[in-house]
């Protein structure tokens, strides 16, 4: 009985180690990570169709009319510091090529009663 809970001990121990090290775990918007985007979203060359297949459809869209469009996808990351609500907002001009990249982070707050 005690090499039983000494094996599930560790092998809690390791979850928990491995979870530190790797970083960050997302949800919400499919295959997009901050770095990531930043990466493959370059301004001036990027295409919507590009940002499209890259990343999926956005979470909102908002027609600016001849000034082209923003595309607005959102995603949690989940650290060992606690919880990211991720916003990046992509201006194509008239043209559908990338603008502008704004990306905006805020502490996910959870409340309990």
């Amino acid at each position: 009985m005690m090499k039983k809970i000494a094996y599930i001990l560790s092998a809690l121990m390791m979850a928990a180690a491995l979870s530190l090290s790797s970083g960050c775990i997302s949800s919400g918007t499919k295959s997009i990570s901050d770095d990531y985007m930043r990466s493959k979203v370059v301004k001036g060359e990027s295409t919507r169709r590009e940002v499209e297949i890259m990343f999926g459809r956005p979470n909102t869209k908002a027609d600016l009319g001849s000034d082209g469009e923003v595309w607005e996808y959102n995603y949690t990351k989940t650290t060992p510091l606690g919880q990211k609500s991720v916003d990046f907002k992509i201006k194509f001009n008239s043209k559908g090529i990338v603008e502008r990249v704004d990306e905006s982070q805020s502490d996910v707050k959870v409340f309990q009663n």
